[in-house]
C-alpha cells in the first residue's frame, strides 16, 4: 500500500485553504505558477514599503496620509504592508498625498523588483561554465 509521500503533493496556492492537492498539470509548470504568484506579492511589498518609507522621511502619521489620500487608515496600513492589492487611482492618490507624482512612485519600485530579481535568478549554464572556467584559468 502507497502511504500518502510517494506521489508529488504541493501546497496550494492559496494560502487561506489547508487542503493539499495533486497539481492538475505538470509538475515544473505548477512550481512556475507558484513563483508567478510570488512576484506578485513581492510586487505589492515593494510598492508598500517605498509608500512607507517616503511618508517616513516626511515624518507624516500614518492618520495624516490617509486624510489627505482619502483613505481609510487601516486600508493604508495594509497597502503600506503589502497586505492590499491598490488599484492604480488609490496609489496615484497617496502618491499625491505624500507629493511624488505617480511615475516616481512607481519608477522606485520597478528599480526594487528589478534588484529582487537579479538577485533571485539562476545564473545561466553557460555563464556559469564562463565563470568556472575563468576562475580555473587565474588559478
Amino acid at each position: 500500500m502507497a502511504n500518502r509521500w510517494d506521489s508529488p503533493r504541493i501546497p496550494p496556492v492559496s494560502h487561506t485553504s489547508r487542503k493539499w492537492h495533486l497539481p492538475d498539470v505538470p509538475f515544473a509548470q505548477s512550481v512556475v505558477q507558484r513563483c508567478t504568484v510570488v512576484l506578485m506579492i513581492v510586487l505589492r511589498r515593494e510598492l508598500g514599503e517605498v509608500l512607507r518609507e517616503e511618508r517616513q522621511t516626511q515624518g507624516r502619521s500614518l492618520r495624516e496620509v490617509a486624510k489627505s489620500a482619502s483613505v481609510s487608515t487601516a486600508y493604508l496600513s495594509e497597502v503600506e504592508r503589502g497586505t492590499k492589492e491598490a488599484s492604480s487611482e488609490l496609489i496615484g492618490s497617496i502618491a499625491g498625498a505624500l507629493g511624488r507624482p505617480l511615475s516616481q512612485i512607481l519608477s522606485e519600485v520597478t528599480t526594487r523588483v528589478e534588484r529582487a530579481e537579479a538577485a533571485s535568478a539562476p545564473v545561466p549554464l553557460h555563464e556559469r561554465r564562463a565563470t568556472l572556467s575563468a576562475s580555473r584559468d587565474a588559478a
